[in-house]
């Protein structure tokens, strides 16, 4: 009975261990701006699709519960919110995460507009935020993430007419 419950301690002991070293090994998921269109308008803005595509370096799914994000366009702050899209990244793979963002474009179209008048179809970003996970070890990984999409502000007058 004594060498039962001794295995039985050291088996609890080495999957504790294991789980730790996994846990040591955990690599940030890199997000990155995949698409950003737009969808409707609505009486206090425009809606805007933003799909962020998200790479897991991890050996185990990423279980994504939601996320909160800043986005800034060639300098201007244009939305910030948050998503409770649940979605699973699966192991060593790449997932995409949809989010709905609401912007006065009022606002901001003059801002843009050099940018956009200007014949060069990609404006630079700025997106910041946390994934927050499904978890019990980590619970939120912050991101930071600067890049270029491209934008065809004529997409706009699709979804107008």
């Amino acid at each position: 009975m004594r060498t039962l419950s001794r295995a039985l301690i050291l088996a609890i002991l080495i999957s504790c261990f294991s789980a730790c070293s996994s846990l040591t090994s955990f690599e940030k998921p890199t997000l990155s701006i995949a698409d950003l269109r737009p969808t409707k308008f609505a009486r206090d803005g425009q809606v805007f699709t933003l799909k962020l595509k998200v790479d897991n370096p991890n050996g185990i799914a990423l279980p994504i519960a939601g996320l909160n994000y800043a986005l800034n366009l060639s300098g201007y702050d244009i939305a910030q919110g948050f998503s409770d899209n649940a979605v699973s990244i699966p192991a060593n793979g790449t997932g995409f995460v949809e989010v709905d963002i609401k912007a006065n474009l009022i606002e901001i179209l003059p801002k843009l507009a050099k940018s956009l008048m200007s014949g060069d179809r990609s404006l630079s970003y700025d997106l910041k935020g946390q994934v927050n996970l499904n978890s019990r070890f980590v619970k939120t990984i912050p991101f930071d993430k600067k890049g270029e999409i491209e934008f065809n502000p004529f997409d706009l007058m699709k979804i107008a007419l």
